[in-house]
C-alpha cells in the first residue's frame, strides 16, 4: 500500500507545474459561466423563438415578421406565467380580446440573440423584457384578476323587489328557489374575473 502511494506521489510530481496552473485557470473560467447560466432570468424577461418564410426571397421582410412573432410569443409567455393555469383559463376571453391585440406596447426592450435562414424558413431567437407595471395596469383595466393560490370563493346575496315587497332566497334557505337572471349574470361575471362563485342551488 505504501509503495502504491509513493508511486502516485512520484507520478504527480512529474506533472509540469504550468499544466496544473492551466487546468485551474480553465476551471475558474468555466465555473462562473455555469453559475451565470444557472441564475434565473429577471422577472418579466423570457427567451422566445419566431419564424417566417421569405416571400420572393425577401429575407429582410421575413426577419421582421419572425421578430414580430417572437415578441408576441414572449408577451404570451410572461402573461401566462404570471396568471398561472387557472388564471389564464378564467381570463381567456379578456386576454385574447383586450390585452394581446396591444401586446407590442407592453415590450420594454428586446435583443436578437441569434438568427439564421435554413430550409426556406427564417428563425430568430430573442430575449424580450416586458414592462410589468404597464402589464399589471392593462390587466386591471381589462378586469383580469390575478389571485395567488386557489380562486377566491364568492357567494352572491341578491335581493330583488317585486310588487313592493323585497324577495331574497335566504329568507327561507330550504326553499328550492332557482337562480334569478341577475344572479346568473353576476355568477358568470365573477367567474370570468377569476373568482369561484358558489352556486347556492347545489
Amino acid at each position: 500500500m505504501t509503495n502504491m502511494l509513493s508511486d502516485k506521489i512520484a507520478l504527480f510530481s512529474k506533472i509540469p507545474l504550468s499544466l496544473v496552473f492551466l487546468c485551474f485557470l480553465i476551471l475558474s473560467l468555466i465555473c462562473p459561466m455555469n453559475a451565470a447560466a444557472d441564475r434565473e432570468a429577471p422577472l418579466g424577461e423570457v427567451l422566445a423563438l419566431g419564424t417566417a418564410r421569405p416571400v420572393d426571397g425577401n429575407l429582410a421582410e421575413a426577419r421582421k415578421r419572425a421578430i414580430s412573432r417572437a415578441l408576441k410569443k414572449g408577451v404570451e409567455q410572461v402573461l401566462l406565467t404570471r396568471l398561472g393555469s387557472d388564471g389564464a383559463i378564467n381570463n381567456f376571453d379578456r386576454i385574447v380580446s383586450e390585452i394581446m391585440p396591444a401586446a407590442r406596447e407592453l415590450i420594454q426592450n428586446y435583443h436578437v440573440l441569434s438568427e439564421r435562414e435554413t430550409g426556406g424558413t427564417y428563425t430568430v431567437l430573442i430575449r424580450v423584457r416586458i414592462n410589468e407595471q404597464l402589464a399589471e395596469q392593462r390587466m386591471k383595466a381589462a378586469g383580469v384578476v390575478v389571485v395567488e393560490g386557489p380562486p377566491v370563493k364568492l357567494l352572491c346575496l341578491v335581493s330583488e323587489r317585486s310588487g313592493g315587497a323585497a324577495r331574497y332566497w335566504w329568507e327561507d334557505p330550504d326553499a328550492d328557489v332557482p337562480l334569478s337572471p341577475v344572479e346568473l349574470a353576476l355568477y358568470r361575471e365573477f367567474q370570468e374575473r377569476g373568482f369561484a362563485p358558489i352556486n347556492r342551488t347545489l
